[in-house]
């Protein structure tokens, strides 16, 4: 089994405390949902792990091995940030190849986006290209996908598509996905932390999410 941790993390904007000694771990073959409310942290922590944003201070181990610097590696982690990251110019064909996807997985990903290879992400829609850059994360090679608020501005069917193929995907590799909407995080996932007021904390059930205040009591 392979294992990513991240600990230790602190993060400040202007004397603001964004993460605390904040610790979070990842293991092959499990989904790991992040859930909380919207500038809990969540997108901040993504980006150290990733490597594509500096912390006051972090420790990440890779199976138990110090990493200086994550993004160094590009079989090792990619990351799914919030808003469109690719090149409208691209076509998906550029984007396949971009990602080391190989042939079957290509024609899978091609099957869930309904996209044709030769079209470029700047000719389709807003649900259609968060989809496909979603997809291209997941069937990409890399043993740890960060996947941040996968689900924006797609439909429901294909989200239902989306999930059944991240349970297929996580045989392969380690997948981390947050969204605000917990029952999104929680009905996906195998394990699921929660960040807030700083801190970041494993959960077992909603009763946790309930005592934490971060859902209405019943």
């Amino acid at each position: 089994m392979l294992k990513l941790e991240i600990d230790s993390v602190n993060l400040e904007f202007d004397g603001r405390v964004i993460l605390s000694d904040v610790y979070m771990y990842l293991e092959s073959g499990v989904i790991t949902g992040l859930a909380g409310r919207n500038g809990s942290g969540k997108s901040c922590l993504l980006k150290i792990l990733s490597g594509s944003m500096q912390a006051s201070y972090r420790f990440i181990r890779y199976n138990g091995s110090h990493i200086q610097n994550p993004a160094s590696d590009p079989w090792l982690i990619n990351y799914l940030p919030q808003e469109n990251h690719l090149p409208g110019y691209l076509t998906l064909k550029d984007c396949i190849e971009l990602y080391r996807i190989d042939e079957a997985d290509s024609s899978r990903l091609q099957e869930i986006c309904s996209v044709d290879p030769s079209v470029k992400l700047e000719g389709l829609s807003g649900g259609q290209r968060r989809l496909t850059e979603v997809c291209l994360c997941l069937f990409s090679p890399t043993k740890f996908t960060l996947l941040d608020e996968p689900f924006a501005h797609i439909s429901p069917v294909k989200t239902e598509l989306l999930c059944e193929e991240l349970h297929q995907q996580k045989s392969k590799k380690s997948i981390l996905v947050t969204d605000h909407q917990y029952r999104t995080v929680t009905d996906i996932s195998d394990r699921v932390f929660l960040c807030y007021n700083g801190a970041v904390r494993e959960i077992e059930n909603l009763e946790d999410l309930r005592k934490s205040g971060y859902i209405p009591k019943k």
